[in-house]
């Protein structure tokens, strides 16, 4: 996963995200497991071309309580098309 993203995101510099409209988190009942979803806006240019870009997508990232602490064990993000954003 680690190599897959390298590959896919070297080349992204001056990334800025930041959350729009309605952001939640939720956890269930026994406080072992948290969902966290809503709405990005991303920005970010590209090394090779210098060129800009952004977009909109919804984000879905799950937690899981490991001792003390929450990690990440899941997360999912789906551009909107331009005829869908919000």
């Amino acid at each position: 996963m680690a190599d897959a993203n390298t590959k896919s995101f070297s080349d992204r510099i001056n990334i800025k995200s930041s959350w729009v409209g309605e952001h939640r988190i939720g956890a269930s009942p026994s406080g072992d497991m948290a969902y966290e979803h809503g709405t990005m806006h991303i920005t970010y240019d590209t090394k090779g071309d210098g060129k800009h870009h952004e977009f909109s997508a919804v984000i879905l990232n799950v937690y899981q309580a490991k001792g003390a602490v929450c990690q990440q064990v899941a997360g999912t993000m789906h551009p909107f098309e331009d005829s869908e954003k919000p």
